[in-house]
This record gives C-alpha cells, structure tokens and sequence, in this order.
C-alpha cells in the first residue's frame, strides 16, 4: 500500500494489524471491522488532499501530480 495512502487510512480510524503470527502481517487493514464513519472520512481527506495539489498544479497537469502523489500510473 502507498505509504500517503496508508497514513490517510490511519488518520481515518482504520485498524491495522500488528505482527501477530495469525494475521496477515504488519501494516494490513483489519476489514472485519464495520467501517462506516471511517471511509466517509477517508473519501473527505483524499478529496481534500487532491484538492490541495489541483491548487498549486499550475503549469503543471494537476491530474499526473494528483496520480504521482498516491503512487498510481
């Protein structure tokens, strides 16, 4: 996972895994939780974070800075 895109996830509420020998590793998202309020707050923080890189984009294509931010091609 993108390490931007694991720090919104964090800051959102998510639970993550630990280095429990059950688990899927370290830095996983536990999904066996119910995360309603935490996805409507993840959606508003990467808005706001595309938002704040479509504002200082000029002369550059917002659209490439936004997908380089969060690691996409």
């Amino acid at each position: 996972m993108n390490e931007r895109i694991k720090k919104l996830a964090k800051e959102s509420g998510f639970v993550f895994w630990g280095n429990e020998s059950w688990g899927p590793g370290s830095g996983n998202i536990d999904w066996s939780c119910d995360y309603d309020k935490e996805l409507t707050k993840f959606a508003h923080l990467i808005v706001m974070e595309c938002a704040g890189i479509a504002g200082k984009a000029e002369p550059y294509r917002s659209d490439d800075l936004i997908k380089r931010c969060f690691g996409v091609e």
